[in-house]
C-alpha cells in the first residue's frame, strides 16, 4: 500500500456510520478505494434501513429549515428590530442553532463527528504533530498550514469534535461581518432577508456542524470584503491570501471579485500574495511537492453538476466532457470578468457580491467535483442576491426547494447510488428493477438542484450587468459607508 494514498480500514468507516459512497473516502487515480472496501462488507453491515433514516431526517430537517424561514420573513416583530438589536439576535441564532445540533448530536447522543475530520483532518494533524511533513511525508488536499493549524487545535483538545467547535466559533464570528458588508451595499430589509435565509438554510448549518474547512473561507471572504469597502487593499488582500496559505487552493474561485471591487488594485495583489508567497516557497524548499492538492483531487468527480448529469447521455465525467466543462468554466470566468472591466463596473461593490455569486454558482454547475458543501464559501453572498429584489412567496418557495435539493442531493447519491453516476439507466433499464425507482427519485432531485443553479445564475447576471432590478431602486437608502460600524449594524 502506497504510504501517500492510504485505504481506510473497513471497520473504522462502519464504526463512524459513514456509507461507502461518502465522498470524503480517498479516491485512488488508479483504483477504487470505496468499491473494493465495499467487497469486504457485509450488507448487513450497511442496513437499507439505516440509510432511509439519515435520508428522512434530513428531509425532515429541511423542512423545518423551510418552516422556520418563511417564519421569521414574515415576522412583524423582527422587521421592528433596530440595527442592533437585529445584529444580536442573529448572532443568538447563529449560537443557539450551531450549539444546539451539537449539544444534541455530539454530546447527548454522543455520535462521532463524520466526513472530513476523521479521515483527514485529524489524521493529518496527527501526523504533523509528530514531525511529518505535509507534501512531502503524507498526502494532503489542503494548503499547506492547515494540518498545522490543526495541530495546534488537537494539542489543546484531542477530540475531532474541537473542528466542530472552531467551525461553530468561526461560523458565529463571521454572521456580524456579513452584516457590515451587506448594509454598506444593500438596504436594511434586503440585508435582513439574506440574514434570515442564511440563517436557517440547513446545508450551512450541517457543513458548519461537520466541522468543514469551507466555513473558515467564509469567514476570510467576509472579512477581505469589509476591509476592501474600508479601503485597506493590503489587509483585505491578505484575508484571502491566509485562506489560500491555511485552508485550500478554492479561495482562488473567489479571488478576482474582491480585486475587482475597488481601487489600488497592485497593493491588494501584494497583500495577497505575500503570506502564500512565504509559505509555498518554504514548502518547496523543504522538498514537499506544493502541487500535490491539485493531482489527488484533479481525477475526482461528484454529483451537483453537468459533467455528472451528462453521464445520462452515457458520458464519462471524468473524460473528455469534464475536461471540456472545465474549459468552459475558465471562459465564462474570463469573459465575465473581461465585460466587467470594459464597462466600467469593477468600482461599484454591490455588483460585486453578485458576481460572487455568479463565480460560485458557475463553478458548481460546470466543475466535475462540486460538492453542494462547497456553497458555504460565499452563501451570503447568495443570499444577498436572492433577497435583492422584491422578495415574493414565489421567491421563498424556490429558494426552500433550492436549500432542501443541497441537503438531499448528495446524501441519496450517498446512502442509495455509492459511488455510481446515471449511466445505471442503461444498467438499469426496466422499471421492475429494484434500484430503479430509487434512482429515478435520485435524478429527480439532481435536476432540481442544477435548474435552481441556472435561475439563481440568471437571477446575479442580471444584477451585475445593469439590468433594471431592485438594487437600482434602493440605491439611494443605502447608509453611507462610514457611518456602518462592524458590530453595531
Amino acid at each position: 500500500m502506497n504510504e501517500l494514498h492510504p485505504e481506510p480500514a473497513p471497520l473504522l468507516l462502519d464504526a463512524m456510520g459513514m456509507t461507502l459512497g461518502s465522498p470524503s473516502v480517498f479516491f485512488s487515480p488508479k483504483h477504487d478505494v470505496r468499491k473494493r472496501i465495499a467487497a469486504t462488507i457485509p450488507a448487513s453491515r450497511t442496513p437499507l434501513a439505516m440509510h432511509d433514516r439519515v435520508i428522512l431526517l434530513k428531509l425532515l430537517m429541511a423542512l423545518a429549515g423551510a418552516a422556520t424561514c418563511a417564519m421569521l420573513w414574515k415576522s412583524r416583530s423582527v422587521r421592528r428590530l433596530s440595527n442592533g438589536q437585529f445584529t444580536a439576535v442573529a448572532i443568538g441564532l447563529a449560537i443557539l442553532g450551531r450549539m444546539g445540533f451539537y449539544t444534541l448530536v455530539y454530546v447527548i447522543q454522543g455520535q462521532p463527528v463524520p466526513t472530513d475530520v476523521p479521515m483527514y483532518y485529524y489524521p493529518e494533524a496527527l501526523k504533523t504533530l509528530g514531525g511529518l511533513v505535509p507534501y512531502r511525508d503524507f498526502a494532503s488536499s489542503y494548503a499547506p498550514l492547515f494540518d498545522y493549524f490543526g495541530a495546534a487545535m488537537i494539542s489543546l483538545w484531542n477530540d475531532t469534535r474541537v473542528y466542530v467547535l472552531v467551525a461553530i466559533g468561526v461560523d458565529v464570528l463571521a454572521v456580524p461581518i456579513w452584516l457590515a458588508v451587506g448594509r454598506r451595499l444593500f438596504a436594511e430589509d434586503v440585508v435582513r432577508t439574506a440574514a434570515i435565509l442564511y440563517l436557517t438554510n440547513v446545508k450551512a448549518l450541517l457543513s458548519v456542524c461537520t466541522g468543514q474547512n469551507q466555513v473558515w473561507i467564509a469567514l476570510l471572504l467576509a472579512a477581505a470584503l469589509w476591509l476592501r469597502l474600508r479601503d485597506r487593499p493590503f489587509w483585505s488582500g491578505m484575508m484571502l491570501g491566509l485562506g489560500l496559505s491555511a485552508v485550500k487552493v478554492l479561495v482562488l474561485v473567489l479571488t478576482p471579485p474582491v480585486w475587482l471591487a475597488g481601487r489600488r488594485r497592485l497593493i491588494w495583489l501584494v497583500g495577497f500574495a505575500a503570506i502564500p508567497g512565504i509559505v509555498y516557497l518554504s514548502f518547496i524548499a523543504l522538498g514537499a511537492d506544493v502541487l500535490l492538492p491539485l493531482k489527488n483531487e484533479g481525477h475526482l468527480v461528484t454529483c451537483g453538476n453537468l459533467p455528472f448529469l451528462a453521464t445520462l447521455a452515457g458520458f464519462d465525467a471524468s473524460g473528455w466532457i469534464g475536461a471540456a466543462s472545465m474549459a468552459a468554466l475558465l471562459a465564462i470566468w474570463a469573459s465575465l470578468y473581461l465585460a466587467v472591466w470594459r464597462r466600467g463596473l469593477d468600482l461599484d461593490a454591490r455588483r460585486m457580491i453578485h458576481l460572487l455569486t455568479l463565480v460560485l454558482i458557475c463553478f458548481m454547475l460546470l466543475s466535475k467535483k462540486a460538492y453542494t458543501g462547497y456553497l458555504v464559501l460565499g452563501m451570503f453572498c447568495v443570499c444577498l442576491t436572492v433577497a435583492d429584489r422584491p422578495f415574493s412567496w414565489r421567491d421563498m418557495l424556490v429558494y426552500c426547494l433550492f436549500m432542501a435539493a443541497t441537503v438531499m442531493e448528495p446524501t441519496l447519491w450517498d446512502r442509495w447510488l455509492p459511488n455510481q453516476d446515471l449511466r445505471l439507466f442503461r444498467q438499469w433499464p426496466s422499471a421492475g428493477h429494484p434500484g430503479f425507482v430509487k434512482l429515478a427519485v435520485f435524478t429527480s432531485v439532481e435536476i432540481v438542484l442544477l435548474g435552481c443553479y441556472l435561475y439563481y445564475v440568471i437571477q446575479a447576471f442580471s444584477k451585475v450587468f445593469g439590468l433594471r432590478d431592485r438594487t437600482e431602486a434602493v440605491s439611494q437608502t443605502i447608509p453611507n459607508a462610514e457611518n456602518v460600524c462592524l458590530f453595531d449594524g
